[in-house]
């Protein structure tokens, strides 16, 4: 198990290796999410030489002896030496050990890696803020592009997929939202410039491939893929995860899910059980998720769309009964979703960009 602790090593100048003594730091594991357990020790340890690029961590049973004293971590990846040519210190170092890293992961590598490790391609996710029932938290969709658009990255990378993650938006369109406290809305012409710039920005550090991961019904992007066709070096690519698992969606769920309901419960359940709110009895402290009807027949059969006014559709801004979610079903359906955006991701990323591209 890969972690985070101080290491205090001592190595001969002619390349002997000297036994080095640890001390796990667990308040360091639990801020970087990891775990402090055994682990199988490395080989050998590197020569001097090696250390400022090595940046790998061992983290050994907490039987190993706690009181040895460590000097305070240096900047991430630093090696400390003192006069004898001795390395005092090997700090942890995300961006220098992929492994711990994620390294498609751009919020948590850092430039040393970034420099020697080009990418061949964007994912941009996008959320929202915005309530979901009375029994998910605003950041739902957030959560949702975060953690979908990882496993996809994270399975392309290991496909071998050049692919970086970029940190979510968390902010999406809420004017349909706004009679319901808190809903935090970009107009669409807000959203598309945020998108623009930074699409130009991918443009320039020489990115000409991204996809933009959208986790709320409420961001209309298309119309922002139409305007900028011919007008950007970059390629964009929209994947709409809830559209994606359409064909699938009923293998999994009882109930339809338009917001807040059975998909969207069972992945917070997956993931974030604590932000799910239940009711003393254990049960989810929500809504039915019913939704009314407009008093027009070509509105109600889709003939005509108009922009939902979500306190008049909904009682508690739901679209769809929550009551039947489960973890399990979460956890299917982000595998789904990860699979069928991961697949894609890899073909992009070998892709070769010419004339006809992507016919």
């Amino acid at each position: 198990m890969i972690g985070c602790l101080h290491r205090t090593v001592k190595l001969r100048k002619m390349g002997e290796l000297v036994q080095p003594t640890f001390r796990v730091d667990a308040a360091a594991c639990q801020a970087r999410g990891l775990q402090a357990g055994a682990a199988t020790p490395p080989p050998a340890w590197p020569k001097k030489k090696d250390l400022a690029s090595a940046g790998h961590v061992y983290v050994y049973p907490d039987a190993m002896p706690a009181a040895v004293a460590a000097p305070a971590p240096t900047e991430a990846g630093a090696a400390v030496y003192d006069e004898g040519g001795f390395c005092s210190l090997l700090s942890w170092s995300p961006a220098l050990d992929p492994i711990a890293a994620k390294p498609w992961r751009l919020a948590e590598v850092a430039y040393g890696y970034v420099k020697e490790h080009p990418y061949e391609l964007a994912v941009l996710p996008l959320g929202a803020t915005e309530p979901h029932n009375l029994h998910l938290p605003y950041g739902t969709d957030t959560f949702e592009a975060e953690h979908l658009s990882d496993e996809a990255c994270r399975a392309a990378w290991e496909r071998g997929a050049r692919v970086v993650l970029l940190p979510a938006i968390p902010y999406g369109t809420e004017t349909n939202q706004m009679a319901f406290p808190l809903a935090m809305n970009l107009n669409p012409s807000t959203l598309h410039l945020v998108i623009r710039d930074l699409v130009d920005s991918l443009a320039h550090h020489g990115i000409r491939k991204v996809v933009l991961f959208n986790s709320h019904g409420g961001n209309d992007l298309k119309p922002l893929l139409r305007e900028l066709y011919g007008k950007t070096p970059v390629h964009l690519f929209l994947f709409n995860w809830y559209h994606a698992v359409r064909d699938a969606y009923h293998q999994i769920f009882e109930h339809a899910d338009d917001h807040a309901g059975e998909a969207e419960t069972s992945l917070l359940l997956a993931w974030r059980p604590e932000l799910v709110l239940r009711r003393p009895d254990g049960t989810l402290a929500a809504d039915e998720g019913a939704t009314l009807p407009t008093r027009f027949e070509a509105i109600n059969r889709g003939w005509v769309n108009i922009t939902r006014p979500w306190h008049l559709l909904t009682t508690n801004s739901g679209a769809g009964n929550p009551h039947a979610a489960t973890a399990e079903k979460g956890r299917r359906l982000a595998a789904l979703v990860a699979e069928r955006l991961a697949a894609f991701l890899v073909e992009l990323s070998h892709a070769t960009l010419d004339e006809r591209f992507p016919f």
